[in-house]
């Protein structure tokens, strides 16, 4: 990847750094390819250099998949998954694990705006939260809530 003629500020290079360490660390934690996706996407996003990790994850899909030619056990689909390193076992799923955690994420987020930028009590936060959520048809209660809030904070809080 070229860098841009402008780089990001560098409090924004920070941020950027940080969730593409945390993407690597998920990645090895984890062996889910979604983490690698999710750093693919954050360096074309804001055009900042593919680190090595990536370069040898992509390497090898592209063996995995180039490997797959002329294999018709499995449908094209599985192939394609299989040959990106994707893994279903025992009901779990990659996908669904990575849709699961960025969903905490996002929740823990939204408790933060709340709890550090609006000054609410964590338990005022999940309440409200949990009610307008389920307005929305997104059923969650105060203490997944709080869960997600930590979480985000330990992630946020590391730099």
């Amino acid at each position: 990847m070229v860098p841009s003629e402008e780089s990001p500020p560098s409090d924004m290079a920070a941020v950027i750094e940080r969730d593409l360490e945390y993407d690597r660390h998920r990645y090895e934690e984890t062996q889910n390819p979604m983490w690698a996706w999710s750093a693919i996407r954050t360096t074309l996003e804001f055009e900042v250099p593919t680190p090595l990790w990536l370069h040898n994850y992509l390497f090898q899909s592209a063996m995995n998949l180039i490997g797959t030619a002329g294999d018709d056990r499995a449908t094209a689909s599985d192939k394609v998954l299989a040959a990106l390193g994707f893994r279903s076992r025992r009901g779990h799923h990659d996908l669904r694990e990575y849709h699961q955690e960025m969903l905490t994420i996002k929740r823990g987020g939204q408790m933060w705006g709340r709890v550090e930028l609006k000054g609410e009590s964590a338990k005022r936060a999940s309440n409200d939260l949990s009610v307008e959520l389920g307005m929305l048809g997104d059923r969650v209660d105060d203490s997944t809530l709080r869960r997600a809030f930590r979480k985000v904070k330990k992630r946020f809080s590391k730099a």
